[in-house]
């Protein structure tokens, strides 16, 4: 059993062989298949790129009237393939004339012609033509189902105009709801922005305060060594001056050690003592370094802040990491 897909695809595959890939416009394309398939016609438009091999009889009828010299053959040509498969001849190029003036009368837009053509051809031309039809009743029924199908489109336009609008109106409703709530959403967000943001500045505020008395700490500690490294200084010049002044004096107890040591009978004994006494002089070279540096010397006590900063930071970085 051969269906009509089966012949369609004959057909179709005998073109393609008869076009011999001359077909990359429409003036080079020679053999076309005319059918009332709107899904073959489909198909065929959507396959490949090249100039379509199937064609709907009103496109043809297009082609030959608006690209093609006007003919007395092309229409014979169309009428014979609208007669197809008919006991009885409905049109001829006469009446076809007739048809299209019937069209052009009710409207000039091409689009809208093709159109109700295509309708009229899909119809068979049916309550249009009939075998004892004037040429002046085909000219008014073609006007009349002309005036039909253009009143049925601009309803049909109206409506979806119709609910256009309505979905536009709905659109700007739901956006404007949408725009108020983000607007509140973002009157929101910068509220709890600028409250997160004074929190941080006065978190940092913090931060610094504790870090600078930390680095305040850390340095006086630093020079309260060498302040008690003064008041040792001080005892050992002190003692030491002692030794050679003020001999009298009744508290002078360094020059008594002194006297001491030198009522020895051992000069072993004399000598270690003597050095013992004097050791701490020796000490005293230290001490006044580390007091002048940590005191007085502006470059030392720069450089010892510096590390602390830093120290500082490192600890805090990592506590924040933490």
């Amino acid at each position: 059993i051969i269906g009509s897909a089966t012949i369609d695809a004959e057909n179709i595959l005998w073109i393609e062989k008869k076009r011999n890939n001359k077909s990359q416009n429409i003036f080079d394309t020679k053999y076309f298949f005319i059918s009332t398939d709107q899904s073959l016609r489909r198909w065929d438009y959507q396959r490949e790129d090249k100039t379509p091999i199937v064609l709907l009889p009103s496109q043809w009828m297009s082609i030959l009237l608006r690209y093609l010299n006007r003919t007395e053959d092309d229409f014979k040509s169309f009428v014979s393939f609208l007669n197809l498969k008919n006991n009885e001849v409905l049109i001829n190029s006469e009446r076809l004339h007739v048809v299209l003036a019937g069209i052009s009368e009710m409207t000039t837009n091409i689009e809208q012609q093709q159109f109700i053509f295509d309708n009229l051809v899909e119809n068979k031309f049916k309550d249009i033509i009939s075998e004892d039809s004037t040429n002046e009743q085909i000219f008014e029924n073609v006007k009349m189902f002309a005036k039909s199908k253009l009143e049925n489109e601009v309803e049909k336009l109206k409506k979806q105009n119709k609910d256009l609008v309505e979905k536009h109106e709905k659109l700007s409703l739901n956006m404007a709801e949408h725009q108020t709530t983000v607007a509140g959403d973002i009157q929101k967000l910068q509220e709890e922005t600028q409250k997160n943001n004074k929190a941080l500045i006065e978190s940092r505020q913090e931060n610094k305060h504790l870090k600078d008395s930390l680095a305040e700490k850390e340095f006086e500690k630093w020079q309260n060594t060498a302040k008690w490294l003064v008041c040792i200084g001080v005892l050992i010049i002190i003692f030491t001056i002692l030794q050679f002044c003020w001999q009298s004096w009744e508290y002078n107890f360094p020059y008594y050690l002194i006297k001491k040591i030198d009522e020895l009978d051992s000069d072993t004994q004399k000598n270690t003592l003597r050095a013992l006494m004097y050791s701490p002089l020796i000490g005293l070279c230290s001490i006044i370094k580390m007091v002048w540096g940590r005191l007085f010397s502006r470059e030392n006590k720069e450089r010892k802040k510096d590390t602390i900063n830093e120290n500082l930071n490192k600890k805090f970085v990592h506590k924040d990491n933490g």
